[in-house]
């Protein structure tokens, strides 16, 4: 009987937790962990943005394409050209790549915002390599300060990096 309610409460509080603070992930630990939790936040949201050197993330993306098959909206900020030219093909997609004078090398912002509800901070870029094969780490979180800190970086960068398609 005790190690039912002790399975209840610890499972409880796992359900709980995302609900009302921060998740925090060391990789490649808990990559299991992340991906499953990002993918299934991606594919019911409605607009993700996504700031990062490098995406390259083969269950990720597709979760994306689930998420873009649903006709919902997709910001991609990056510093690699093949991540870019993978997802300005789909509709409802706004890709941003720096201008030629940009040094790229520099570029060390990784963060995802689903729905305006989740951000997500990564110390290294959104590629499955690094989350798998690096020493890493992630935090997601629900804090409103936080969401409006990563949306305006994410204002700012678009504003100062060039569409995939210049219009």
């Amino acid at each position: 009987m005790i190690k039912r309610d002790f399975i209840s409460v610890i499972a409880t509080l796992l359900f709980l937790t995302p609900l009302f603070g921060s998740e925090a992930y060391l990789l490649p630990d808990d990559y299991a962990m992340l991906n499953y939790n990002l993918s299934q936040k991606i594919k019911r949201a409605h607009k993700v943005t996504i700031v990062t050197q490098s995406f390259q993330h083969p269950s990720l993306n597709r979760a994306l394409l689930k998420h873009l098959s649903s006709h919902n909206d997709l910001l991609l900020i990056t510093a690699d050209q093949p991540s870019a030219a993978y997802f300005a093909k789909y509709k409802n997609t706004q890709v941003y790549l720096p201008p030629n004078t940009f040094d790229t090398t520099h570029f060390k912002l990784n963060f995802m915002i689903i729905d305006q509800s989740d951000v997500c901070f990564f110390s290294t870029a959104i590629t499955q390599e690094k989350f798998k094969k690096e020493s890493a780490y992630a935090r997601c979180s629900n804090d409103e300060e936080e969401i409006a800190f990563a949306l305006k970086t994410g204002q700012l960068l678009s504003q100062r990096f060039l569409p995939y398609f210049n219009p």
